[in-house]
């Protein structure tokens, strides 16, 4: 049976879940999301190709100008700037590059909804190992040996415990 769920690109937390869900019963090829991004452009995506675990897929495997979530272990620190790194743990497949996402104080200064909660979930995150995910296009910077997964909101980002490898 196949299924369709919608869903708003700022709801990443219940994207997750229907991920995890889809996942645990072999069902990310099968099961689809259709995502409305900010600008009411509608994506749909077969689950299985918008996540992807950073590990498991190399570097160039999909389009730099599409969304996609990027999932993998990683640990959050405190900018100097008052925003967030999030460096990814986990390298693409083919790649010596360090993946890693910038949320900039502007970013969590233009959080209009739940930015408390939002910075607190980062704020937890702090320094301990976790499964970070993020909606981005990918911008790959050879100059220095870098991926960057940048997001344009706080909504874009999603931090979990859950391991998948590890239910399965």
């Amino acid at each position: 049976s196949r299924r369709i769920s919608k869903s708003h690109y700022f709801w990443l937390h219940s994207l997750i879940g229907y991920y995890i869900h889809s996942y645990l019963e072999g069902k990310t090829q099968q099961n689809k999301v259709e995502v409305i991004y900010r600008n009411n452009t509608v994506y749909k995506y077969q689950l299985s190709n918008l996540f992807v675990r950073i590990e498991k897929t190399k570097e160039n495997a999909n389009k730099e100008d599409r969304h996609h979530v990027y999932y993998g272990k990683g640990k959050v620190y405190l900018r100097e700037d008052g925003g967030y790194d999030l460096f990814f743990g986990e390298k693409f497949i083919d790649s010596e590059k360090k993946v890693k996402c910038v949320v900039s104080k502007k970013i969590i200064d233009n959080c209009k909804y739940g930015k408390t909660n939002k910075i607190s979930i980062l704020e937890s995150a702090i320094k301990k190992e976790r499964f970070i995910y993020v909606i981005s296009k990918k911008k790959i910077d050879n100059a220095h040996g870098k991926v960057y997964l940048n997001v344009d909101n706080l909504d874009c980002i999603a931090i979990s415990e859950v391991d998948l490898d590890a239910l399965v």
